[in-house]
């Protein structure tokens, strides 16, 4: 238990990180992330409802069991992957409670620091990478989105320079550059993880970044003479212009925060 385990949406994964850092004097283990943890894309389960929305998800905590527990399960989904999780078998002689100490102990720091940021620590810039990351995944000259490209770097320039910022904001500054930071934060993730949007939920199985572009790499390998070719480019056309409208909304709040 002397390395915490950190999840978080991109735009939250550098403060977790460093919170982790300070508790244990540790790095932490990121146990539910690509290599990459920037590059992300969270599942859609019951634990994550509100993607249609936006709302960012973090978690700083105790890890799982080691993979040679007795307990341990690969096909366990929580519980640390105790295979007793949701069982007969859950009973209270599970429970440690070094390990529950030593959670708390993690988390309530995570949280009491995000409800105290005078500004939060919202790093948008990796967001608006990981727009950029999915583009050149689904990159072909079949279809452009050249449009899209400019406006993610837009929303990446106006988030690094609030990122950057050096001066001490008065209390009507921060009030402003956090209203502006969760006005993007909800548009941009609400796009780039959802394709149902708000009003609805999306399937709980897997899915692409960019749901509404990700077609993208259907449409290179169609005969652009097919009816299905056709029907996939009007869906794309409806994808880019949310992603634009999106971005462009995102780019306008952060300028003029």
């Amino acid at each position: 238990m002397d390395r915490a385990s950190t999840w978080a949406w991109p735009e939250l994964i550098d403060y977790v990180d460093a919170m982790a850092r300070d508790l244990t004097r540790a790095e932490p283990i990121h146990e539910y992330m690509s290599e990459n943890p920037k590059r992300i894309r969270p599942a859609r389960a019951g634990d994550s409802s509100l993607q249609g929305v936006g709302v960012p998800e973090f978690s700083l905590g105790v890890a799982e069991l080691a993979a040679d527990h007795p307990d341990r399960r690969s096909y366990a989904g929580g519980s640390q992957g105790a295979w007793w999780w949701h069982t007969r078998d859950d009973t209270v002689d599970k429970v440690d409670m070094n390990v529950m100490v030593k959670d708390l102990e993690w988390r309530l720091p995570s949280l009491v620091g995000l409800l105290n940021a005078k500004i939060l620590p919202y790093r948008l810039s990796n967001t608006a990478a990981l727009y950029r990351t999915a583009l050149d995944e689904y990159a072909t000259d079949r279809f452009d989105v050249s449009s899209t490209r400019a406006l993610v770097a837009r929303v990446e320039q106006a988030a690094r320079a609030i990122e950057s910022r050096a001066s001490a904001p008065t209390d009507e500054e921060a009030d402003r550059v956090n209203a502006a930071l969760l006005r993007a934060s909800h548009l941009l993730n609400a796009t780039l993880y959802s394709g149902a949007g708000r009003f609805h939920q999306d399937p709980a199985y897997p899915q692409p970044l960019l749901p509404g572009l990700a077609g993208l790499r259907e449409l290179r390998t169609l005969d652009p003479k097919s009816d299905r070719y056709g029907f996939l480019v009007a869906s794309l056309v409806r994808g880019r212009n949310r992603a634009d409208a999106t971005l462009r909304e995102a780019a306008m709040a952060l300028e003029r925060p």
